[in-house]
């Protein structure tokens, strides 16, 4: 394109050398017709181009001298393919003879070309078909020195229609075609301004990009200086294609003055430069974009190197549609300085501004950097930016996105902000974030690198973040809990393998306080990494509920199927408070401590913990089981078997849990467990059965051993319950467990210990009572139980031998209860 300036003046002065030559030609030989093969023979030995005159030639000598040419054509010169370089239907061009015998001064009229015809090519190795080499010297007589020259050139005028002119560049493979040109000048003379009209139907072959462009100036020719000078140039232009980002875009240029320089290279300078432009349907839901530009100056050099400068630019825009807030988004664009090299795309940038206003709020960028060039350069630019307060439910409105169904309605209608920001060659950054989103602040930096494959890098810091107000009301997400139930939230999801695949994340998140599933954490540290389909939070922390959580999840999303990888670990999680607030129940509390090691398979979170395995460990200190009254239900029991009536039901019961520990091996989602110990008031619990994850219920069988007796709040006791185990069962869904007395293994208990009683009487003795050594302080989670102290060995006599082993076979007769399987 930059060659193109120089080559309408070219190919016009072409033309006029030709006709005037064919003019002189004529007048002397009288007869044209007669002389067509000599010409056509004198320009092809001058140019090395063929000539072809298959029009007729017409001469007039009145009132001037003029010349008419039919159809000829110029060929292509020597190295390119056969073809014209340049054709014309009808010509016409008159010559004054007296200024020119008696000044010297050659006065040529309106030159008038109709179906002009220009085919300009730039080959591989840089020749272009429209420049003439160099011929030979004439062998002829020398001129005469002292004759006088032309002392000046003036044309009446220039008229073209019909025109057209087309331009290949096999180089980068550019083609352009400027069809129906349409060119009218008045009387051009060396520093006299002219009037200049341009019009023409604009084309590129690459992206369909054309349209009309037309040009009105006052022109001033310099032959001097070779630079053409426009006063008030206008530009209008209406283009069209699919590069565009609307459905055409409508505009007009014009500036005090354009001064185009040819003599090294083409040098175009502007003053006052300004514009309009309309881009109606863009291709987005806002609508229609009208602006409105201007600079004080600007330049553009064409040449070996082509450079744009602009010392300042200010720009309106205006954005209007049915579905922006208020009907119209306007902006104000500012540039204190731009020096950009076309070629190599380089340059710096100075200075730039924009303050845009719309879609309920106002963003405010600035900044400055360079464009650098080569394959390891690109745009190095940074600012900072600040966005005033803005509704997102709007927003989303404006872009066509349905407003987003949230548990609190207030959710989503403030954001504002403001830090920096930089753009690399394949970098983005956010940095000295400041971002308020409704009751949240946020802090941190944010960026992208590599574009091909983009890599999310961050360190965020949130003070504050309820995310239960953004997730769907309970109305969406399904029916409301009822109490002591999972939240809705709490449905099977599904995973999302695909994206998980193509995520590459590498960051850090600190959050000051959680809400999440009606769970309140503080001082939440996340560090994520994700790539190659593998994503790790490691490390998990946070304080919640009086205690502390650390632990890692990874995700292998590769294979078919996901694989979750789980290590957890709690210390002292004030266990009540979780259960009020995730389930609405009090039924237990306590300190929990435990840690969970555990993976699963599926592509859904019900599938990957219905393959669940792996090992836990648990405790539970200072415990409180309310709704049942274990020391209640087996008075209750006791009662039944003596016929007794039973003992006042407490008011408020429940049962102390003065320490618990478990350890057990998680299968499919159910959790075995064959050491469970406990310790209540006067009883000593062991026991073995199942927690089933899937069906979120759970069943043991535990036996309890009273090693003291046990006394009451309102002063009873029962003495001939010390030493005796008694069996119970733990069944029913995680909220509501039923506790019971097996009534049966507690009457088969009971009558072995009476007959093994009255056995030892008989044999001299009596039962010995159980000693009432309270159990020893339950093991940390994960670690054996430490064992009981051995009693000192003593010598026994055969009745002894005869009575322990009497007791130790009533003992085995007893059956132990067997824990149904979840």
């Amino acid at each position: 394109m930059k060659r193109l300036m120089k080559i309408l003046g070219g190919l016009v002065a072409m033309l006029l050398v030709l006709a005037v030559g064919i003019a002189i030609a004529v007048a002397l030989l009288f007869d044209p017709k007669e002389f067509q093969p000599l010409l056509a023979q004198s320009v092809e030995k001058a140019t090395g181009r063929k000539l072809t005159l298959a029009g007729d030639i017409g001469l007039d000598f009145f009132p001037c001298c003029s010349i008419r040419l039919g159809h000829a054509a110029l060929g292509n010169p020597p190295g390119f393919a056969a073809g014209n370089f340049a054709s014309v239907d009808n010509a016409e061009l008159s010559i004054r003879l007296w200024p020119l015998l008696t000044a010297g001064r050659v006065e040529i009229g309106v030159v008038s070309l109709d179906g002009l015809d220009a085919r300009l090519l730039v080959r591989k190795d840089g020749m272009a078909n429209w420049e003439f080499a160099p011929q030979a010297a004439a062998t002829g007589p020398a001129p005469d020195a002292t004759a006088a020259p032309a002392t000046g050139l003036s044309i009446g005028g220039i008229r073209i229609r019909n025109g057209q002119l087309a331009y290949r560049d096999e180089q980068d493979g550019s083609a352009y075609r400027a069809a129906q040109l349409k060119l009218d000048t008045g009387a051009i003379s060396p520093g006299v301004p002219f009037e200049l009209r341009l019009a023409t139907q604009f084309s590129e072959e690459g992206d369909g990009l054309g349209g009309e462009i037309a040009l009105q100036a006052e022109a001033l020719l310099d032959p001097a200086t070779s630079r053409l000078t426009l006063n008030k140039p206008l530009l209008d232009f209406d283009l069209v294609g699919a590069s565009l980002p609307a459905k055409s875009l409508k505009g007009r240029l014009g500036a005090a003055t354009a001064m185009l320089d040819t003599r090294q290279e083409t040098r175009l300078g502007l003053t006052s430069l300004e514009g309009e432009l309309s881009a109606p349907g863009l291709k987005s839901p806002a609508g229609d974009l009208d602006g409105s530009f201007t600079a004080a100056e600007a330049s553009l050099a064409i040449g070996a190197s082509s450079e744009l400068v602009i010392p300042a630019l200010k720009a309106d825009v205006t954005v209007k549609g049915s579905g922006i807030p208020g009907g119209a988004f306007t902006g104000t664009l500012g540039l204190e300085g731009l020096a950009l090299d076309i070629d190599k795309l380089a340059g710096a940038v100075e200075g730039f501004k924009a303050d845009l206003n719309g879609l309920g709020a106002r963003l405010a960028l600035e900044g400055s950097g360079r464009l650098t060039p080569g394959s390891q350069g690109g745009a190095e630019l940074a600012g900072r930016f600040k966005l005033d307060p803005l509704s997102p439910r709007s927003l989303l409105a404006v872009l066509g996105e349905p407003e987003p169904a949230t548990a609190d309605p207030k959710a989503l209608t403030r954001l504002a902000g403001s830090g920096s920001w930089s753009l690399g060659k394949d970098a983005v950054a956010l940095k000295d974030l400041d971002i308020r989103l409704d009751d949240s602040q946020l802090a941190g930096s944010l960026g992208l690198q590599d574009f091909d494959k983009p890599m999310t890098r961050f360190d965020l810091r949130v003070d504050q973040l309820d995310l239960d107000r953004y997730l769907a009301p309970a109305a969406e997400a399904g029916a409301k809990p009822a109490k002591g139930t999972a939240p809705a939230g709490a449905a099977a999801e599904d995973i999302p393998v695909e994206t998980l695949r193509g995520l590459r994340l590498d960051g850090r998140l600190a959050i000051g306080k959680l809400v999440f599933a009606r769970t309140h954490l503080a001082d939440v540290g996340v560090t994520v990494r994700a790539d190659g389909g593998r994503l790790r939070l490691d490390p998990l922390a946070a304080q919640l509920y009086g205690g502390s959580y650390r632990g890692s999840v990874a995700i292998d999303a590769t294979g078919p199927k996901a694989r979750v990888a789980l290590e957890q670990q709690i210390s002292a999680l004030q266990l009540g408070t979780v259960l009020k607030d995730r389930y609405q129940t009090d039924k237990l509390s306590g300190a929990l401590s435990g840690r969970i090691s555990a993976s699963g398979t599926g592509n859904r979170s019900d599938d990957i913990l219905a393959t669940l395995g792996g090992q836990v460990a648990l405790s539970l200190a200072d415990g409180v089981f309310r709704g049942t009254d274990l020391w209640y239900e087996i008075r209750s029991a006791r009662a039944r078997l003596r016929g007794d009536a039973p003992p006042p039901a407490p008011a408020s019961p429940q049962t102390p849990l003065e320490a618990m520990e478990m350890t057990g091996t998680l299968v499919d989602g159910v959790l075995q467990s064959d050491q469970l110990l406990a310790q209540v008031p006067f009883l000593r619990l062991t026991g073995k059965g199942g927690l089933n994850l899937v069906t979120r219920s759970l069943d043991y069988a535990l036996r309890a051993q009273v090693f003291e007796t046990p006394t009451f709040a309102d002063g009873s006791s029962i003495k001939d319950l010390k030493g005796l185990t008694i069996p119970l069962t733990v069944k029913g869904p995680f909220d509501q467990p039923k506790v019971a007395v097996d009534v049966k293994d507690m009457v088969t208990g009971v009558a072995a210990q009476k007959l093994r009683n009255r056995l030892l009487k008989r044999l001299g003795g009596e039962d010995e009572p159980a000693a009432a050594t309270p159990p020893a302080e339950p093991a940390a989670p994960g670690s054996e139980p430490a064992p009981a102290a051995t009693p000192p060995k003593q010598e026994e006599k055969p009745r002894d031998l005869l009575k322990r082993g009497l007791r130790d076979l009533l003992k085995q007769s007893q059956p132990a209860p067997e824990p149904a399987q979840p």
